[in-house]
């Protein structure tokens, strides 16, 4: 069971860090929202990039700045779902000043899911699974990357930028989550992350408090 309940750990957070692939793959249809939708020139351009730097930055202090040896799930599922819903929104966007708080959201979220899953993997995966583990982690992260800025690109062509910025949204909010290990919808914590933590959890997490022992004493008898 306790293997059954890592695997659906490890399975949650791929699927949230796959919700959120297309966020990196925005990045490389900055250059045609700001030409062909909002009509800017080389400073919009960086305008729009530095929106989404910005953004990408606080993420990581706002990870940073959480006093748990981990990310909680729920907050990694969270952050993906509101990227993709970014991505989404950036179809609708024909002004400059629009755009450039929503790409600072779109940076900021999906850069909470890359640490998160970043962190809970490296934190939570035995040490003699470790690489194998970060190897899917990059597979994952990295693979799907060219692959959606080359099916991005072919949809800006043929359709206009704002449709491929529809599609990569919806495609990433029409995933659904993954069961919970009841078998019914949830981003619960898996049992692997809270009941049978790895070495390393437990060291930053600390010694686990025992309950007192109740100690007998012993009373003399009285002489017959």
């Amino acid at each position: 069971m306790a293997k059954e309940a890592s695997g659906q750990g490890f399975l949650r957070l791929f699927a949230s860090l796959a919700l959120v692939a297309g966020a990196v793959v925005t990045a490389a249809h900055v250059p045609l929202l700001a030409r062909n939708v909002l009509h800017q020139d080389a400073d919009g351009f960086g305008f729009l990039m530095a929106a989404l730097g910005v953004g990408a930055v606080s993420g990581a202090l706002t990870i940073g700045g959480i006093r748990r040896s981990q990310p909680p799930l729920p907050l990694t599922f969270t952050a993906a779902v509101l990227a993709c819903m970014g991505i989404l929104a950036l179809a609708f966007v024909r002004r400059f000043w629009v755009a450039v708080p929503g790409l600072f959201r779109v940076g900021f979220f999906a850069v909470v899911v890359t640490a998160s899953c970043n962190t809970t993997l490296q934190i939570n995966a035995p040490d003699d699974l470790r690489g194998r583990v970060m190897s899917l982690y990059s597979l994952v992260f990295g693979g799907s990357v060219p692959l959606g800025a080359l099916l991005g690109g072919f949809i800006s062509q043929h359709w206009g930028v704002p449709t491929a910025f529809l599609v990569m949204g919806a495609t990433g909010l029409a995933r659904p989550p993954p069961s919970s290990p009841a078998g019914g919808p949830g981003v619960a914590e898996p049992a692997s992350f809270t009941n049978h933590a790895s070495p390393r959890t437990a060291e930053l997490n600390g010694p686990t408090p025992r309950a007192p022992v109740p100690r007998i004493v012993a009373r003399p008898t009285a002489p017959g």
